[in-house]
């Protein structure tokens, strides 16, 4: 399991939202709480402001495109429980090597819910982090269902997600054991605003300032950010003039896409080069982060580091998430999507192709054969894709991923999607899946 899943993201210099924090703290008896809204809108600082405000113990855990799978999701996620509460939790069973077992995959669930949760006593809060990065298949709806459902009352739920999660709550809402925030609840006031800049990042601002500002990025934490670098970076008197004028489409891509250029092109080349290099994965360990820039781990004052780099991407609030002293780091999913898009135009197409191999690799070496692959797949380079996929594809069947191997064979392009192992590895994976469950997944009933 890749430890970037169970890290608690940094508080990363934002304002803390009191008035969102009491919000969450008057739903504590609620078994579960939703906040869903777009990128950037805050979801997870504020989860970690609150993790951090409370005093019972809890567990971050956030979702990636593998967690579709029952059996990846069912593992990862009861060695997540073991690894927070091994006094509470002991081994919990492992899911079954066919999906849906003996009685189906409800059932099974049931157990595996039974068996890990059974020694827990005291509460507990399970932050899920970014649930929209699944596909919300519904074979992990009805998994997510059964946990909110089954568990022991003093296990509360935390689920956080770019749109309103499709999953049978029914049951829940009807004993009012469900709240709720929304993209709007999460936007920072004008004075809100001011007390950011002016406290967090000890830039004043006048009410009308911070007015101009606030509706420039329509209230949204992450443009917040973004402005005052542009501003700290910008002449004297310049940059709200220009913000007056307007940038961007107007729209909340263009708006990120706008500023970011503006903050990044003002940054030193070094520490251009070093995003650059290392958006092309993401939960980076030190290691990692070397092996992509080239640079040492450590080095004298004036000669770069991966410590250095680190150093300085924190000191400037640019999306870097997990705690300081944390083994691995993530940028923000838009800040990194971001720097993806300037690749091919900044590095030649052999050397971006040699970063994906290089972080390829990497996952090989630590025996994440699903993540070597999406990111082979990702750079396009589909043969040395396939050859991971089918060297390992026994194995991924063997541990009942078959939902994995599905979601890596069609991310593949024809012909060589075509190859007859890699069919008739499909073929079996397909045999194994049950039809769609017809469990409800109206949410807003």
């Amino acid at each position: 399991m890749n430890p970037a899943k169970t890290a608690l993201p940094a508080s990363s210099g934002i304002l803390v939202r009191q008035r969102l924090l009491d919000r969450l703290a008057s739903w504590e008896d609620r078994k579960l709480v939703i906040v869903h809204a777009q990128a950037g809108q805050g979801k997870s600082t504020l989860a970690a402001d609150y993790v951090r405000s409370r005093r019972a113990p809890a567990l971050w855990y956030a979702f990636d495109a593998g967690d579709d799978d029952p059996a990846v999701f069912l593992s990862s996620f009861g060695e997540a429980l073991r690894q927070r509460w091994p006094g509470r939790v002991n081994a919990p069973p492992l899911p079954s090597r066919h999906r849906y077992g003996d009685l189906g995959l409800a059932p099974s669930v049931q157990q595996w819910a039974a068996q890990a949760f059974g020694g827990f006593s005291g509460p507990a809060l399970i932050v899920f982090d970014d649930y929209g990065s699944t596909a919300g298949s519904a074979e992990l709806g009805l998994i997510l269902t059964t946990l909110f459902e089954q568990t022991p009352p003093q296990v509360r739920f935390l689920l956080l997600s770019r749109t309103r999660p499709e999953i049978d709550i029914i049951r829940l809402r009807a004993r009012r054991s469900v709240a709720e925030l929304i993209g709007r609840d999460l936007r920072f006031s004008s004075q809100e605003a001011r007390d950011l800049f002016s406290t967090v990042f000890g830039t004043p601002v006048t009410a009308s300032e911070a007015e101009l500002i606030n509706r420039t990025a329509e209230g949204w934490p992450t443009a917040l950010v973004l402005l005052h670098e542009y501003l700290a970076s910008a002449p004297v008197g310049r940059g709200l003039s220009r913000i007056a004028q307007g940038g961007g489409d107007g729209s909340r891509s263009g708006i990120f896409a706008y500023l970011a250029r503006e903050v990044f092109d003002r940054l030193p080349q070094g520490l251009q080069d070093f995003l650059l290099r290392t958006s092309v994965a993401d939960g980076l360990t030190v290691p990692l982060m070397a092996a992509l820039s080239g640079l040492p781990v450590d080095a004298p004052p004036d000669r770069p580091s991966v410590t250095a780099m680190v150093r300085e991407l924190r000191m400037r609030n640019l999306f870097i998430s997990t705690e300081e002293d944390a083994a691995v780091i993530r940028y923000h999913a838009l800040f990194r999507d971001f720097l993806r898009q300037l690749l091919p135009g900044r590095l030649p197409r052999r050397r971006v192709a040699l970063l994906f191999n290089r972080a390829a690799g990497h996952a090989l070496r630590a025996n994440d054969v699903t993540g070597a692959a999406e990111l082979l797949i990702a750079s396009g380079q589909y043969p040395l894709a396939v050859r991971t996929i089918e060297r390992s594809i026994h194995g991924l069947l063997a541990q009942g991923r078959t939902r994995t191997v599905l979601r890596l064979a069609e991310s593949l392009r024809a012909p060589i999607a075509e190859r007859p192992w890699l069919l008739f590895s499909r073929a079996g994976a397909r045999s194994s899946t049950a039809p769609t469950s017809s469990h409800g997944r109206d949410v807003r009933a």
